[in-house]
């Protein structure tokens, strides 16, 4: 007994001194320079701001694209900018705008470990299950590729979330209870990411079905797995639908265009089609972490071959390795022509859910390796390969995220005030591309584009304000809350004042009285253009609520209700436990 309670405190401590290792690691770095960098710090900046000033969900923020505001977050999932804009504030005060973002992604990263914990309790022992939170957390996807070089911190969030999906998946395959938990979990995963939230909606259904078929289920009790499914995963995404409806629904209002090119093609990021992909150094980064993954998963499927049981632990190590391999190779070209899986535009997103089977994989291992006095050497070499891939991969991926890490330590949170192109109204994109092609000679790097296309959208943004200026004698507008502006005009005489805001259908303006003013589009430059009376006019202009807005609040709120009143009902299991939880050992 108190051997075990040793084991357990050294257990904590690590864990500790590991978290407090991150914490400070990123407090010091800051935010690295990477793929997303542009985006994420101006969008933590605003959305922080906007959140401060008593905006709860924030999904216009006034300070992008040097003034002329974003709609960015009707579209981007907000519950990371959420859990930084509080904790990454709260946990790093006095900190700049790159130290708060980086601490709050280290955070991120700890839960993450915790939820791993959790959901490998189900099959190991609590020292096991916590080897494998650290790895879960360390892995080069998850921490390297995800954190350092793509900075996406989307699918950081979604990290925390997919081993809460899973433990409630197993327990409702096993144990007939779990669904409050899926539901939830659902809804977080959609919140955080939609791409990973529909990577989940393919991966999970082949599980359970799979699981199904191998437990040898009637036909009555396969119906009413599936129904059980259904209604909780319907629910957490009827929850989170005060997010994606909108999303969805308002996209093709703003130039989802820019993001119809190559790049975004996601058949032409295939593996093993003989065609190189559209970045070189971006797949490397995906080839390198499926190779870990197939060499972990087949290493840790090798070592349980003559292990009859556990086959649950088996399917969360298998299925998501060979969906990922499959569907990011060639072989899967037709799916991705076909289906609704192009949303997620890049293939290799589906390594996001991959990590789940490596650190599992990676505990059967080296359970296989320290338990007993003298291990098998079928344990070392399948150690040894899992080891080799490993530090192939991090030295691999080195010089991008070791350069991402280092510039973003210079960058020192700097960052210029844009957004995301493709949710910029068009009429202000298409005069911002027609300048950036001007401007920008044809040998220009995509890197190079893009700081061009910032000059450019900030110029425009000083045009714009002289073009207010111009209009009227005397002229203030000034940003509050929740999408609206507080315009004060002077006119000699009754004309139109062009307003330094991107128009988009959605702005309507009214008078101190409450009159409603016509908000028209200014073609020449693609602003909003108001008639105003002579004299000192007082105009609030103001994003009305979409309908998609209403759509989406209704139902998550009926879901809430829903969901919270499951909680008053109290349900025993009605499926046996056909599983055993894995035991410490696999000998």
């Amino acid at each position: 007994m108190f051997q075990t309670l040793r084991s357990h405190k050294r257990l904590l401590t690590i864990t500790v001194l590991l978290g407090g290792a991150l914490l400070a690691l990123h407090a010091w770095v800051g935010t690295p320079y990477g793929h997303s960098y542009k985006h994420n710090l101006p969008w933590f900046d605003a959305f922080r701001t906007a959140l401060w000033s008593g905006d709860l969900y924030p999904r216009f923020l006034p300070d992008l694209w040097f003034g002329f505001g974003g709609a960015d977050f009707y579209f981007y999932g907000p519950l990371p900018f959420w859990f930084a804009s509080i904790v990454g504030t709260i946990s790093c005060p006095g900190c700049n705008t790159g130290q708060a973002f980086s601490v709050a992604g280290a955070w991120l990263l700890i839960l993450s470990g915790v939820s791993f914990f959790v959901f490998a309790r189900s099959f190991f022992d609590r020292n096991w299950s916590g080897i494998g939170a650290m790895i879960y957390m360390l892995l080069p996807y998850h921490y390297l590729v995800d954190w350092f070089a793509r900075q996406s911190i989307g699918e950081v969030a979604v990290y925390v979330f997919l081993p809460l999906v899973a433990l409630a998946t197993h327990r409702l395959l096993t144990q007939g209870r779990g669904g409050r938990l899926l539901a939830i979990s659902i809804a977080a995963t959609l919140l955080s990411h939609l791409p990973s939230a529909l990577i989940v909606a393919h991966v999970l259904p082949v599980i359970v079905v799979w699981h199904a078929l191998r437990s040898e289920f009637s036909r009555s009790t396969f119906t009413a797995c599936l129904l059980r499914f259904g209604a909780w995963g319907g629910l957490g995404v009827a929850i989170a639908a005060i997010y994606w409806i909108p999303a969805i629904s308002l996209l093709s209002s703003v130039s989802p265009s820019a993001l119809y090119n190559d790049y975004f093609d996601a058949k032409n990021w295939l593996f093993l089609d003989g065609r190189p992909e559209p970045n070189p150094s971006v797949s490397i980064l995906a080839k390198w972490s499926l190779a870990l993954a197939v060499t972990a998963c087949l290493s840790a499927l090798y070592l349980m071959r003559r292990n009859a049981e556990n086959l649950a632990l088996r399917d969360w190590i298998l299925l998501p390795c060979v969906l990922t391999a499959f569907l990011t190779t060639s072989f899967s070209a037709l799916i991705w022509d076909v289906w609704i899986l192009d949303k997620i535009q890049f293939p290799w997103r589906f390594l996001v859910i991959t990590d789940l089977s490596i650190a599992l994989a990676a505990i059967v291992i080296l359970q296989r390796v320290f338990n007993g006095a003298r291990p098998k050497i079928d344990a070392i070499i399948a150690a040894g390969f899992s080891g080799l891939m490993l530090c192939a991969a991090v030295v691999s991926l080195a010089p991008q995220w070791m350069g991402a890490a280092i510039e973003g330590q210079s960058q020192n949170g700097a960052f210029r005030i844009s957004g995301a192109p493709e949710y910029i109204p068009e009429g202000v994109l298409k005069n911002a591309f027609v300048e950036l092609n001007a401007t920008a000679s044809d040998k220009a790097s995509d890197a190079d584009r893009y700081v061009i296309f910032f000059d450019v959208m900030e110029k425009q943004y000083e045009r714009a304000q002289d073009a207010m200026n111009s209009d009227t004698e005397s002229v203030v507008l000034r940003p509050l809350t929740q999408g609206r502006y507080q315009l004060s005009v002077e006119l000699t005489q009754a004309g139109t004042v062009r307003v330094p805001i991107a128009y988009w259908r959605f702005w309507r303006a009214k008078d101190a009285d409450g009159g409603a003013i016509l908000v028209e589009l200014d073609l020449d430059d693609g602003l909003i253009k108001l008639s105003l009376p002579e004299g000192r006019s007082e105009v609030q202009i103001y994003l009305v609520q979409t309908l998609p807005e209403k759509i989406g609040s209704a139902m998550s709120l009926i879901a809430l209700l829903v969901f919270f009143t499951s909680l008053l009902r109290v349900r025993r299991p009605n499926m046996p436990v056909n599983e055993k939880p894995f035991a410490t050992s696999l000998m």
